[in-house]
């Protein structure tokens, strides 16, 4: 009698979980997770990823640096040149430029200023050029942990070599204590760090190689801007952008600072929409940031109601903020 009333409820199950089954093969297979979509599918769904898995840097870091010897850009990797060479003799690095010293003071000068250090001393007789202290904020968390700026101050020094030049650097970089203890200390030894060092070489190289690829007409005058400055400010009939070469944090931590040191007053802030609103001689805007990949960003300018801006105006507020910046 039990095996005469489980074979019919068996004969049920198995029926109704044929049924089952028929019904879930006969619905939508869109609705479903094996569903195979190809290119030429008209139905294929587009698939929903999460915000924070859609950062565009992740595969901008599969971008291939640009090729030494080539037009240089902004990814090219180590760049190398004719008319200047990194030499590294034991700890000691310097540069070796097919130029006479005459030739590369002002340029020196120069890189000096558009690194947004002021010179503090001059020895021409000696080739050097000292600069002053600048303050070089850690920011964010790490600022947060250590509770201290750093400062920094850079020299060169000028060696003739025949019709060419040797330039040596140093780096030094101390906490605002010791700045304020010793603002004309003499040089000391780990100014010659080679990490340090090495670096500021390295930003001389590309700087010096820059000006000889203009010189050859390899590269034009806003091109070799672009690839030094922080910020450029770009034009177009639709109107005016800022594009930052940094990443999106970093650029939104910069545009907040230097509306700050430009006389804005910063109102509201939000980071994780890309918004800062601010405003100055009785107009208000609102800076948009978003990220064009893993290393730039774009900055846009609107009305605080939200209209465009006429064009004089959008491009002369952007470029005040490029000055900051750079």
């Amino acid at each position: 009698m039990r095996l005469s009333l489980i074979s019919p409820l068996l004969a049920f199950s198995s029926i109704a979980s044929l049924s089952l089954l028929s019904g879930c093969i006969s619905m939508d297979r869109l609705s479903s997770p094996e569903s195979e979509y190809s290119a030429t599918s008209d139905q294929a769904k587009v698939l929903q990823v999460p915000p924070d898995l859609t950062d565009i840097s992740n595969g901008e870091q599969f971008i291939l640096p640009g090729i030494s010897g080539e037009a240089l850009s902004r990814n090219t990797l180590l760049p190398a040149f004719e008319s200047v060479k990194f030499i590294r003799n034991g700890g000691q690095s310097w540069l070796e430029i097919d130029q006479s010293p005459e030739e590369l003071w002002p340029r020196l000068l120069a890189f000096t200023r558009k690194q947004s250090y002021a010179v503090a001393e001059t020895i021409p007789v000696s080739g050097v050029i000292a600069s002053d202290w600048r303050e070089q904020s850690e920011g964010g968390l790490l600022k947060g942990l250590i509770g201290k700026d750093t400062f920094v101050r850079i020299a060169f020094r000028l060696e003739r070599a025949g019709q060419a030049s040797r330039l040596f650097a140093r780096v030094q970089e101390a906490d605002k204590s010791y700045v304020e203890a010793n603002p004309e200390a003499s040089w000391p030894a780990s100014a010659h760090e080679p990490e340090n060092t090495n670096q500021m070489l390295s930003e001389l190289l590309v700087f010096f190689g820059i000006e000889e690829q203009k010189a050859k007409g390899i590269l034009s005058d806003a091109t070799a801007a672009s690839l030094l400055d922080d910020a450029t400010l770009q034009t177009t009939a639709g109107g005016s952008v800022l594009v930052m070469h940094k990443g999106y944090r970093p650029t939104f931590r910069s545009v907040r600072q230097a509306l700050a040191n430009n006389g804005f007053n910063v109102t509201r802030e939000d980071i994780e929409r890309g918004r800062v609103e601010a405003n100055a001689n009785d107009a208000a805007y609102v800076f948009a940031i978003s990220p064009v990949h893993v290393s730039a960003s774009r900055v846009s300018v609107i009305s605080a109601t939200g209209d465009r801006l006429d064009t004089d105006t959008e491009k002369s507020v952007l470029d005040t903020l490029r000055q900051q910046l750079i």
